[in-house]
Order: structure tokens, then sequence, then C-alpha cells
């Protein structure tokens, strides 16, 4: 089983999607290098030898993080599997 959890950082007002304008750019989250210090951090086994798809992986789990090519982050993809 697999679930995929996108991360923005959504606008403050919006309570649903639909409040979201359709012309709407998420603003950056957060330089690409600082996510990664704070994911490993928490988590020190979390491979991020390709700093935009990193791979966290447990008993019974593994964790795709992917973060895109820019060093300014717009979005978190992660992508769970189970």
């Amino acid at each position: 089983m697999s679930w995929d959890l996108w991360i923005y950082n959504w606008p403050k007002d919006a309570k649903t999607v639909r409040d979201i304008p359709d012309d709407w750019q998420p603003p950056v989250i957060a330089p690409r290098s600082e996510i990664i210090s704070k994911i490993k951090a928490v988590v020190p086994t979390a491979d991020f030898s390709k700093p935009s798809d990193g791979v966290i992986d447990g008993p019974g789990y593994s964790i795709e993080v992917n973060l895109g090519k820019s060093e300014d982050c717009y979005s978190v993809v992660l992508l769970f599997y189970t």
C-alpha cells in the first residue's frame, strides 16, 4: 500500500482547496539544504545522496522524499510505501 503527501506553504486563509485562487503560486518553504538538515536531524539514516530525492527506510516501510531540482523548495512530496 502507498500514500502520497504534498506539503506546500498554503495561503493562511485557505480552509479548503476551493479557497485557493486558480492563479496561486506557492511561495518558497525553505532552502532544500535546510529541509535535508532538519530531516537528517530526526532520521540520521535518511539517504540524500541525490539531494532532489531522498529515501528513508525503516522496518516494513519506505518513504521517498521529493524536494525538486531547485535549491528553493516550493513543495515537499512524501511517498509512503509499506
